[in-house]
């Protein structure tokens, strides 16, 4: 569903990411891990077509992300580490909107239903001035789950949320997952990981390094121990 091939990224001189190959299928989560700078955002933003790639190709659903942006955008879901919303709208509105944004209209029960979701019902029409900044971002969520994308893209989706927010997140992907979505995320939460995906891509100064499956990260400290592991070979590699 969604395939990113060989894909480089410059900023000028600076290469933020180096022939990165990354593969979801429906109805599977793929977990991209790194620390802080590693290339995560910019590999997400690429795969939606925020950033434009120096090199590689992304399709997603057989569209190419370049050649056929509009036709790859309505099928993916996202929602980035900030989203700033227009303060005198509500999440109501805002859900109708992204529907018919996203050609597929969204009516008063299906924006219901989505903002249910994520625990926001009982907020669907008040201002988005005054909602809290966990629920904003759990908006945010309900933005990308709106028509039930094929494709969903979360960045560090629970950043800013107490446990029950971080709970909500969970439960909405998993769910997404059981409907068929192809689901890429990127985090630092080591618990998410093992919660969540079926596969992990590390990235570490914009190449990946290190990849596992559900038997390698599943389990009691199978995560941590694997990420520990491929962090000390690529401090060994650099050397």
């Amino acid at each position: 569903m969604i395939c990113v091939e060989r894909l480089t990224k410059r900023f000028g001189s600076r290469e933020a990411l180096r022939d990165v190959s990354v593969s979801v299928a429906p109805g599977e989560v793929v977990a991209v891990v790194g620390a802080n700078g590693a290339g995560k955002s910019t590999l997400l933003k690429a795969v939606v077509g925020i950033v434009r790639p120096s090199g590689g190709r992304i399709t997603v659903g057989g569209h190419d992300v370049e050649a056929e942006a509009v036709a790859a955008r309505r099928l993916v879901g996202y929602v980035p580490q900030r989203l700033a919303f227009p303060d005198h709208v509500t999440p109501h509105e805002l859900c109708r909107l992204v529907g018919t944004l996203r050609g597929v209209g969204a009516s008063d029960a299906d924006a219901g239903a989505t903002l249910d979701a994520v625990a926001l019902g009982e907020r669907a029409r008040s201002g988005v001035r005054d909602l809290s900044g966990g629920q904003r971002q759990r908006l945010s969520l309900a933005l990308a789950l709106v028509g039930a994308p094929r494709a969903l893209v979360f960045d560090e989706p629970s950043i800013s949320l107490d446990a029950d927010g971080a709970e909500v997140v969970r439960a909405a992907i998993l769910s997404a997952k059981t409907r068929g979505a192809a689901i890429l995320f990127a985090t630092h939460h080591q618990h998410e990981v093992a919660a969540l995906a079926d596969r992990v891509v590390v990235l570490s100064h914009g190449q990946a390094v290190a990849r596992a499956g559900a038997a390698q990260i599943q389990g009691p400290g199978s995560f941590e121990a694997f990420y520990r592991d491929a962090l000390r070979r690529e401090v060994s590699r650099a050397a």
